[in-house]
């Protein structure tokens, strides 16, 4: 790897570090002043619409996974016509989705004030839709092509520094109309206003980076794949979304929906910290699948594995156990509902935990190519997601949907790691057995130490924070002791190659 590459995935990294850190801290503050000005019904109707206009992305048939499938080989190669009529055939598409999403947004706009009980009269609610909708629409018709082309050329850094400034943005404008006594659809408007902005700049910077021939045609490779990339999509999107889906279609409880969506600020935050170098890998895996380098990617993949599991293991398992408390604290003194669902907490991390350890195999399918033989299992994974979390939710209630995702993403972790291992890379079951072993023993060790502190009160932010450090501390510690035990050389190894690209960098930023 050059020496360029190296800065570009160590700038790509601290981008997406700093990205993630903006994000977490934007999104527990935006949503918690929405809480607190307008109370839960509000905070769930915004949050619901979100989602439902989210629906029209199923257009999207997996095509972005597909596109950067495509986008690999011509980028590695250096060659310009290939690269372009893959961009091309994307924007082709992308826009026709933009227009379908038009329809999409004036029909939801009539429709949703009837089948939800909102706390606006039907304009109001009908206006909230429309007024949320304009940043995704703008995204189609201007920026995702060249979204999927930045970080298919590794240059992901451009679009995490544009989404930074449009984040900052909006938490200021929300902060201030709030305290100046806005409504909810003044504060929804501006935030549409600020996250215009990011497709514009997007815009600019292709055409002076980029030679993008527009007469360059050949995207039926693009299109003929994207249905085996639809299975995926759908899947990812429902992962995503079925929770707060259901609980609106089937519970019709708007204050549901806000208890779900304050749980899922901390599953997203862990979520975003999990995959900040996800992105680079599927794009190394891709590079090395082109120029097939097999054993490098082999290496490659063992190195996320471990990252993920070991990182990953960290996070969710300290998550487990401080998400209670944190909800608790971050709601403070709203009392229209109660928020405390310590089940459904649980496990709803232990899904979102479970969707990250795939995240290595699920990288390789994508830069191989592989949906039509994954296909398969992704309806299969639709399927449980959506008729356990209804049938469950009926008779456990808010805890039933995320044990239908729960079980949703186990099944599909072992279809991948089943698929990967025999038809990708071969490593043999011990492998496998003995890396999910190692983090398992690893968190069991960390409930059970953690449990010596007990359980008391907490009053603020600072008194969790006081709590959370010793909790992670002990995590982290048997996570490195599991790990430094079963993995001697590859603990070692990961540490090594981070100080050897940080000194490279140095030494390079010296010559410059």
């Amino acid at each position: 790897m050059t020496e360029s590459k190296d800065r570009q995935i160590i700038l790509n990294i601290a981008m997406s570090l700093l990205l993630q850190i903006v994000s977490v801290v934007c999104a527990f503050i935006v949503p918690r002043l929405i809480l607190h000005a307008y109370g839960s019904e509000v905070n769930g109707l915004i949050v619901s619409v979100t989602q439902f206009l989210s629906y029209i992305t199923l257009l999207e048939g997996g095509i972005g996974g597909v596109l950067r499938h495509v986008l690999y080989r011509p980028l590695a190669e250096d060659d310009n016509f290939g690269m372009s009529a893959a961009v091309n055939a994307g924007k082709r598409f992308f826009r026709s989705v933009g227009f379908c999403f038009m329809g999409y947004m004036a029909v939801l706009a009539v429709t949703y004030p009837l089948f939800s009980e909102s706390p606006f009269d039907f304009l109001s609610t009908a206006s909230m839709v429309l007024i949320i909708g304009v940043s995704t629409l703008l995204q189609y018709f201007f920026a995702t092509p060249y979204t999927v082309l930045l970080h298919a050329a590794q240059r992901r850094y451009v679009t995490y520094t544009f989404e930074i400034l449009a984040l900052l943005l909006n938490t200021l404008a929300t902060v201030v109309l709030i305290r100046l006594g806005a409504s909810a659809h003044v504060v929804k408007l501006a935030s549409a206003a600020v996250f215009a902005l990011r497709p514009l700049l997007l815009t600019v910077y292709i055409r002076r980076h980029y030679r993008i021939d527009r007469a360059a045609d050949g995207g039926r490779q693009l299109l003929a794949k994207r249905w085996h990339g639809l299975s995926q999509h759908v899947a990812f999107f429902l992962h995503s979304n079925t929770g707060v889906a259901v609980l609106t279609l089937v519970s019709r409880d708007l204050k549901y929906v806000s208890v779900y969506s304050v749980h899922a600020l901390v599953i997203t935050a862990l979520n975003k910290l999990t995959t900040i170098i996800h992105a680079d890998f599927e794009a190394t895996f891709g590079n090395r699948l082109a120029l097939g380098r097999h054993d490098e990617l082999k290496s490659t993949y063992k190195l996320y594995d471990f990252i993920i599991h070991f990182v990953g293991g960290i996070l969710f398992t300290a998550a487990a156990l401080l998400i209670s408390s944190f909800v608790g604290v971050y709601v403070g003194e709203v009392s229209d509902t109660s928020y405390h669902y310590p089940l459904f907490a649980a496990l709803l991390v232990a899904a979102e935990g479970v969707y990250c350890l795939r995240l290595p195999s699920q990288a390789m399918v994508v830069a191989s190519g592989s949906f039509k033989q994954t296909e398969l299992a992704a309806w299969f994974e639709v399927g449980i997601n959506v008729v356990l979390s209804v049938v469950l939710l009926k008779i456990t209630g808010i805890a039933g949907v995320a044990l239908g995702s729960l079980a949703a993403m186990a099944f599909r972790l072992v279809t991948h790691t089943v698929f990967v291992q025999k038809n990708l890379l071969g490593f043999g079951v011990g492998y496998y057995v003995k890396r999910y072993a190692v983090t398992l023993a690893s968190a069991a060790a960390g409930v059970l130490l953690s449990g010596l502190l007990g359980g008391a009160e907490i009053h603020g932010f600072g008194g969790w924070i006081l709590r959370a450090i010793p909790v992670t501390a002990i995590v982290s510690a048997a996570f490195f002791i599991g790990n430094i035990a079963a993995y001697p050389s590859e603990m070692k190894s990961l540490f090594k190659r981070i100080s050897g690209i940080i000194k490279k960098n140095r030494k390079t930023g010296r010559a410059e």
